[in-house]
């Protein structure tokens, strides 16, 4: 951009102009047509040329000024060898297409020196021998050149960039299908296995038939967490459009903490150690239930599964005002504090990426697919709130996560409680 307004700060305001014009150019068709233009009004009667590379291994695409008419050029054409020579910034003389007549040249290039395409302008063989011509259409190829290569450059990574968004719209389909089918085809015999371990598991007198009994736990158990990883891959492919899903209810507190009790927090192993601390707030949040159930119940899971055995899991809540009055939005701030072992500082940033395991060996005492926080921490933030995680090794951790309380539908609190102001 400097070399730009140095090059805009050159010759007469007439050249200002030009740089001004072609700013507008969207596409290299308006550009050959600006360039043209400019060509005839400033050297009438001139022939100029505005040649443009896709890629230094293909073929040009050539647009002869001011009449734009169009030309491909291979790859092995003598004047691209010679172009591909020529440094920014350096203008180059190149035989013309007429006998005699001589093409003045200037390479255009990216910022990483990429060859771009070039610009030139005819000198007839009468008027070769005219040094202020020379020295006018000079100085328009190094004020315009420039400009013509910056647009290229935007034209080149525009299309890259749209090359790119359909690859990874295609790439996003084919995941989704594959895990769509896998998941389908690992669900129909995982359902048999867990019908049947179930069934005979609860058969009379199994006990006394070991170690058959241990056994069927053993695949029971197993054929669980595999239900649960299947589970949350098809969690992983509706992130994607997180928004999307999200079905938002006005809802009160109360309610939702009530259907939790009554109805997830009961499959929880250890769910008695479960305390809730200020949860008799009334107030009014904006959540998809469902999702809201399943980021507690992720946190809460991992909580009493880190905790030692004997030991609570305490669940707070707390109420947080907007920071203006024109918000429209307050918050309730959840937090499930644990006495596990913590979480070291340099892990606490990678533990809500997907698949991430703070211990990654092969004999790692808990399972999962390291889903979880990232699958709480996508919909909490699709909800309007955040999660974050306060953690000391050997003194436990916090998990807190935010929903929104909207002002507009008498959501704030009846009774407050001393919050941090901070989301």
């Amino acid at each position: 951009m400097e070399q730009l307004k140095e090059v805009a700060l050159v010759g007469s305001p007439d050249l200002r102009g030009d740089l001004n014009r072609l700013l507008g150019c969207r596409d290299v068709e308006s550009l050959a047509a600006a360039l043209g233009a400019e060509l005839e009004l400033r050297f009438p009667g001139r022939r100029g040329l505005i040649a443009v590379c896709p890629a230094e291994t293909r073929d040009w695409q050539v647009w002869w000024l001011p009449g734009l008419l169009q030309e491909p050029w291979p790859a092995s054409h003598p004047l691209v060898e010679e172009l591909r020579e020529n440094g920014e910034g350096r203008l180059l003389t190149l035989e013309g297409s007429e006998p005699g007549d001589e093409l003045l040249g200037l390479a255009l290039r990216d910022g990483r020196q990429g060859l771009l395409g070039a610009l030139a302008v005819a000198l007839p063989a009468e008027r070769r021998r005219e040094p202020i011509e020379r020295r006018l259409i000079e100085d328009w190829l190094l004020g315009v050149g420039p400009l013509a290569a910056l647009l290229l450059e935007r034209r080149a990574l525009r299309e890259r960039l749209e090359t790119l968004e359909q690859d990874v719209d295609q790439l996003e389909s084919l995941k989704a299908s594959f895990i769509d089918t896998v998941t389908h085809e690992l669900r129909t015999p995982l359902t048999s296995i867990l019908g049947f371990s179930s069934l005979a598991l609860d058969q009379p007198g199994l006990e006394g038939n070991q170690p058959l009994p241990e056994f069927l736990r053993s695949i029971h158990d197993s054929a669980l967490q595999l239900d649960r990883l299947i589970s949350e891959l098809l969690v992983m492919s509706e992130m994607a459009a997180a928004e999307g899903v999200l079905e938002l209810e006005d809802r009160s507190l109360a309610s939702l903490l009530g259907e939790y009790r009554e109805g997830w927090l009961g499959h929880l192993a250890g769910h008695e150690r479960v305390r809730f601390h200020d949860c008799e707030l009334k107030c009014t949040v904006r959540v998809d239930p469902y999702q809201f159930h399943r980021i507690l119940g992720h946190l809460l899971k991992n909580a009493l599964t880190f905790s030692p055995p004997a030991s609570p899991v305490d669940l707070r809540c707390s109420y947080l005002s907007g920071r203006r009055r024109s918000d429209s939005m307050d918050f309730l701030r959840i937090d499930i504090s644990d006495r596990g072992p913590g979480i070291p500082a340099s892990e606490q940033e990678r533990i809500f990426r997907k698949f991430y395991q703070v211990d990654r060996s092969s004999t790692r005492e808990h399972g999962g697919a390291g889903l979880g926080l990232s699958v709480a921490k996508e919909f909490a933030e699709a909800m309007g709130g955040r999660l974050w995680l306060r953690s000391e090794p050997g003194r436990g951790s916090t998990f807190s996560f935010t929903v929104p309380v909207p002002r507009d539908a008498g959501g704030a609190p009846r009774r407050g409680l001393r919050g941090s102001r901070q989301q």
